[in-house]
């Protein structure tokens, strides 16, 4: 057992080096080999950091130099195995010619590891002065810390933990500092005492907004995303939500907020905002496909603005094989976590399951957005024409006041891992307001993300969906507002909207909807993943007629590319016997 000693200082290593790099090569082709007998994680981190082993195969290498380092290995080997949490282990080594050949033995005996046996956390500065917040936040860094009492003693740990804190304190306190911090191990008794010491430093506190990069639209447009009330205190999620709120808005390319904070000026510390504006006028062309409604011709134009505003106007032709359709939207700025006012204008035509329909539709709305929810307030006038051959066509007219919330709690809107998403909507119509029937609308649906082990690397997905149209019939009430099930984001095995009422040949939609699947995603690089799937459900006029459901299962591969999600399915339609491909490009719900 190589025993704690008085380690080397840095000129006896340096002045190796340089004997390495510099000293010309007296045996070409100078070959040796190295035998490591440890544990397999053990093995590993050896073979990946001591010399002996990384340097073997250098055309400077010779006996001379093979020795110097073999008489460092064991020093080397010791610390290795103290970042790992062991100081005691047991490490023999052996130099000699096997088979005229030089052959390095090392074998390293673990032992038992040292583990943390005392943690104290103490915090001082001005935090301390609120005790409501000095309790909490010693709280938060205890829970956060992840080197506890009973823990194997890994340097790595403890140096991330207090990076941790640190991050945790900054959010707001951004002059906190770790003060002192100490780890004394006893490798006779194998036990760790850690002492950590953080200083908050003084409260800051915000002063005013400065902006910079506004050339077309007036400070008011920037401050009406400004969560921050002069003189309160400092806070990172303030900043960011500040930040998020311009990134979002679609009026600015880039958008920066910052904080000027010194420790010797924390009072009323400016707040700085730079912008870089997003051209005022923008054309968009684009080409897709979906196994939904074929292939994709879409261009677009917007204004974000009109008549100098700051009004965004956006305007969306969408020419597909099965459906095509046209929108124009008009949103008025409006301050943070207040309403935006816009009003729409769609027309869309769709050949789908036999049934040709014409929708026109109009909605003034309001929407108002706040970190964990949206909600929208709307007032629609829908008019559709259906047509199905051999049947005469019908016109259905509704006027249909609206409410839609939508919740996100998940880890990633892009990619997520953990959380869920949900949305419920109502609304109604009836005879007496421009409307062909009487009814009321509800619908809703949920998605829930659920690691099942600690690297997401399988990942349960979840998903549910209901809809009802409380009515005498489900005539006079539009197509848009009824339901019909089948497709990539529905029923998978199933075509796109092919499950509902049958009606002289034909699909239309129907007044209930009950659905929902099962998946389960497994990643096996960051960026490919395979998936397995069961999905059920039914569109109908009638609770009893949901039944029997139809069911589609398969399997899927998934692909985190650089412009979102594309999931490709193979599914089977338990109904029709039959396979169908899904192919899907980015996350909607």
């Amino acid at each position: 057992m190589i025993p704690r000693g008085r380690r080397p200082g840095r000129w006896p290593l340096l002045l190796l080096w340089a004997l390495f790099v510099f000293h010309p090569a007296q045996a070409a082709g100078f070959t040796y080999q190295v035998e490591i007998d440890a544990p397999p994680p053990f093995r590993k981190l050896l073979e990946n950091n001591l010399q002996i082993v990384t340097w073997r195969g250098s055309r400077r290498m010779d006996l001379t130099i093979l020795r110097s380092v073999f008489r460092k290995t064991p020093e080397r080997i010791l610390t290795l195995m103290e970042t790992e949490g062991y100081y005691s282990p047991t490490i023999d080594t052996s130099l000699s010619v096997r088979s005229g050949q030089w052959v390095a033995r090392l074998r390293v005996v673990p032992n038992a590891p040292s583990r943390v046996a005392t943690l104290r956390l103490t915090l001082a500065g001005a935090l301390t002065a609120d005790p409501k917040a000095y309790a909490q936040a010693l709280s938060t860094l205890r829970g956060q810390w992840r080197v506890k009492p009973g823990n194997v003693f890994r340097t790595r740990d403890w140096e991330n933990a207090k990076r941790r804190a640190l991050l945790t304190l900054w959010r707001r306190y951004p002059g906190a500092k770790l003060a002192f911090s100490r780890a004394t191990v006893d490798p006779q008794t194998r036990r760790v005492a850690l002492e950590a010491a953080f200083d908050s430093g003084p409260l800051f506190t915000f002063g005013r907004v400065t902006i910079a990069g506004l050339h077309r639209y007036s400070p008011a447009l920037v401050e009406n995303y400004d969560p921050i009330k002069p003189g309160e205190p400092y806070s990172q999620a303030k900043l960011l939500e500040f930040q998020r709120g311009l990134q979002d808005s679609g009026y600015f390319l880039t958008a920066y907020v910052t904080a000027v904070t010194h420790p010797a000026s924390p009072r009323q510390v400016p707040i700085r905002v730079q912008v870089v504006e997003n051209p005022s006028r923008k054309l968009t062309f684009g080409v897709g496909y979906d196994t939904d409604l074929g292939a994709l011709l879409e261009g677009g134009y917007e204004d974000h603005n009109l008549l100098g505003r700051a009004w965004d106007w956006k305007n969306v032709l969408k020419l597909q094989t099965k459906a095509q359709s046209v929108t124009t939207q008009l949103l008025l700025p409006a301050p943070l976590n207040a309403y935006h006012y816009g009003a729409s204008v769609n027309f869309t035509r769709s050949n789908l399951e036999g049934l040709v329909n014409t929708a026109f539709q109009a909605a003034g709305q309001r929407t108002r957005t706040t970190p964990q929810r949206v909600s929208t307030q709307s007032l629609q006038y829908l008019v559709d024409h259906n047509e199905i051959a051999g049947v005469p066509s019908t016109t259905d007219h509704a006027l249909m006041p609206d409410q839609l919330w939508t919740f996100r709690h998940v880890n990633n809107l892009l990619y997520p891992q953990r959380g869920y998403m949900a949305t419920f909507e109502i609304g109604a119509g009836a005879k007496a307001l421009a409307s062909d029937q009487n009814f009321v609308r509800s619908h809703g649906k949920a998605i829930v993300f659920a690691p099942l082990d600690a690297d997401a690397k399988d990942i349960l997905i979840l998903r549910g969906e209901y809809g009802v149209v409380a009515a005498r019939s489900r005539a006079g009430i539009p197509l848009a507002l009824l339901f019909r099930a089948g497709g990539d984001s529905s029923i998978r095995g199933y075509a796109y909207q092919s499950i509902g009422v049958h009606e002289a040949g034909a699909i239309v939609g129907g007044r209930y909807l009950l659905d929902g699947s099962v998946e389960i995603d497994h990643w096996f690089t960051p960026v490919w993943g395979g998936a397995v799937f069961y999905d059920v459900g039914n569109a109908a006029d009638s609770v009893r007629d949901l039944r029997p459901f139809f069911s589609g299962y398969g399997v899927g591969a998934r692909w985190r590319s650089p412009v979102g999600p594309i999931n490709v399915d193979l599914a089977y339609g338990q109904a029709t016997h039959a396979v169908r491909l899904h192919f899907a490009v980015g996350f909607t719900f």
